[in-house]
């Protein structure tokens, strides 16, 4: 892993990974293309089973993600809160849940990367 040096390298944002990634875990329930967007000394066993374990959830629910934000950054770090809802198939949705995600911006493609998840 090589890490930015010099912030006017990143082109990228941190809320285009956070996006991304929901939609490979929840909206397509992909867990190889979700696992592109963690950083891949941070990708440990409890993250990943998490990730394939979310994207194979059965039911007639699906999942929502909206207000996907930047709440912090330092130098060649980020933070970003997604609000995440669960339907039920009966076009109910459970009150949100935020996450929040930790990123590091690294060269290469894509640029911000998720090394933690936490849930409040």
């Amino acid at each position: 892993m090589r890490l930015f040096v010099d912030v006017a390298d990143v082109t990228d944002t941190p809320e285009r990974t956070v996006d991304a990634f929901l939609d490979a875990l929840l909206g397509q329930r992909d867990a190889e293309a979700a696992a592109t967007w963690l950083c891949a000394d941070k990708a440990d066993s409890d993250l990943s089973e998490a990730v394939a374990a979310l994207s194979f959830l059965d039911g007639p629910g699906d999942f929502h993600w909206g207000e996907v934000e930047e709440t912090g950054r330092s130098v060649g770090a980020a933070t970003v809160t997604a609000e995440i809802r669960v339907g039920g198939g009966d076009d109910a949705f459970s009150h949100p849940a935020t996450w929040e995600f930790a990123l590091v911006a690294e060269e290469g493609e894509p640029q911000w990367l998720i090394c933690g998840i936490t849930a409040e």
